[in-house]
């Protein structure tokens, strides 16, 4: 037990000092980059360089030096030791950010399917006529709707605002006459955290998907469906 004690007692200190070190590299960051919101920090692959995840963005800090560093850390072989890392930072970006999207499942949740969409978009409005032609199924959709109009913005807070969110989503795509938008603080703070989540994603076009991890820009409905699970094929791999 006294042992137990003294290890513990060592160990203490190196806690405090990792948690200093981290205050540390997280305030060079945002001196250097205003705004940033530091997620985590970890030793890299190289000695005295540490790893920077900021919402889906993995960069690199040394500290002694002081230098911020962008791009990737691959070996000579070409194992690249920043795409998984980045890929694990975008999966962690959105699952945090679901609470704020409109969610549609249809049947078994196999799949996943991140959409960053404007009404005011034709590609959008395009995709949205081809996917009742090619539905979704064994598919979860979560649906972040993004503004770069008033009018749009408008139509946006009233889809939040509607207790049935999918259908006034629906009125507002097929470009019904709404006689009066729904208006609220919670239909606007989600609206805000949507277009939060696509600046820390990068997204800056619509329609943008991340289908099961990958991302697909437009709406290229045949990109979009090869990327899906089929039922029989999970069931297979999962009896073998």
């Amino acid at each position: 037990m006294r042992n137990l004690i003294i290890a513990a007692l060592m160990l203490f200190p190196a806690f405090l000092n990792a948690q200093e070190f981290t205050s540390e590299v997280e305030k060079a960051v945002k001196d250097a980059i205003p705004g940033t919101s530091v997620d985590s920090v970890e030793p890299s692959e190289l000695p005295g360089i540490y790893m920077v995840t900021a919402g889906s963005n993995v960069f690199y800090f040394h500290l002694e030096k002081r230098l911020l560093i962008f791009g990737e850390i691959m070996t000579t072989t070409g194992t690249n030791y920043t795409k998984p890392n980045r890929e694990k930072a975008m999966r962690s970006t959105l699952s945090r950010a679901t609470d704020s999207s409109l969610t549609i499942q249809y049947g078994e949740p196999l799949n996943v399917v991140y959409e960053f969409t404007n009404p005011e978009c034709g590609a959008c409005l395009g995709y949205e006529e081809r996917l009742k032609q090619q539905p979704y199924e064994n598919t979860v959709r979560h649906i972040f709707f993004l503004s770069w109009s008033p009018t749009a913005k408008q139509k946006l807070e009233h889809i939040m605002c509607s207790e049935d969110k999918e259908r006034a989503k629906e009125l507002v795509y097929s470009g019904a006459d709404i006689k009066e938008f729904a208006s609220c603080e919670y239909g606007r703070n989600l609206v805000e955290k949507q277009a939060m989540t696509a600046r820390n994603l990068g997204v800056d076009r619509t329609p943008t998907f991340f289908v099961n991890g990958t991302k697909v820009v437009g709406g290229n409905m045949g990109k979009i469906h090869s990327l899906l699970k089929e039922k029989s094929h999970v069931e297979n791999s999962e009896s073998d």
